[in-house]
């Protein structure tokens, strides 16, 4: 069984007395001043003073093969980026789902890049597997069949789409499939959304 981890709430009072969007900071976010009643000590004040105020927040990090995120430590406790933006500029916290980059690069946290998404949402928005051979997911060669088998992954299991003699065949049925099942979050309907955006 596939059990999702849940999110830890945002500290939403503090992002917004601590943090901006911006688009000039490499993470989306900067540092705000803080004023000295803000911290338990002055000398927290200080340091965060002359350490962070009015600088690009975050640093890089990378979650997994090839995933790599801005994230920000905040309250002793250590967000990502992008859900600390979504939060700030629709003003609500994402909670336990997904906020998912629509141009599939975890990396750009414009505001108009992301959107809220469930766990299944998020994972239709990808890009292929580095073992794919197709370079089309759910598009794979059937060594029994001596044809390309074309596949899609629906609440945990795969549907068959059917065998085809040539490649091109095997890609145009997937995409047709998925544009129906996935809707704007397949990932030729996120890559048109983002170029429109920009």
């Amino acid at each position: 069984m596939n059990i999702i981890k849940k999110a830890r709430p945002l500290p939403t009072t503090l992002i917004k007395e601590s943090l901006k969007i911006d688009a000039t900071s490499p993470s989306g976010l900067r540092w705000l001043s803080r004023s000295r009643e803000q911290f338990r000590t002055k000398r927290g004040w200080l340091i965060f003073s002359t350490r962070f105020a009015n600088l690009s927040a975050g640093s890089l990090a990378e979650y997994g093969p090839g995933r790599k995120y801005w994230s920000v430590c905040i309250g002793g406790n250590i967000y990502r980026a992008h859900r600390i933006i979504y939060f700030l500029a629709h003003g609500i916290d994402p909670g336990d789902l997904h906020v998912d980059h629509i141009d599939n690069n975890t990396q750009n946290n414009n505001p108009l890049n992301l959107r809220l998404a469930t766990h299944a949402e998020n994972t239709r928005n990808s890009v292929k597997q580095r073992n794919n051979t197709s370079g089309c997911p759910g598009v794979g060669w059937h060594k029994q069949h001596g044809k390309w088998c074309a596949r899609i992954k629906v609440n945990g299991k795969y549907a068959h789409i059917g065998l085809f003699d040539n490649i091109t065949d095997a890609i145009a049925a997937r995409k047709a499939k998925e544009s129906v099942i996935f809707g704007e979050y397949s990932y030729d309907a996120s890559q048109k959304a983002a170029k429109n955006a920009a």
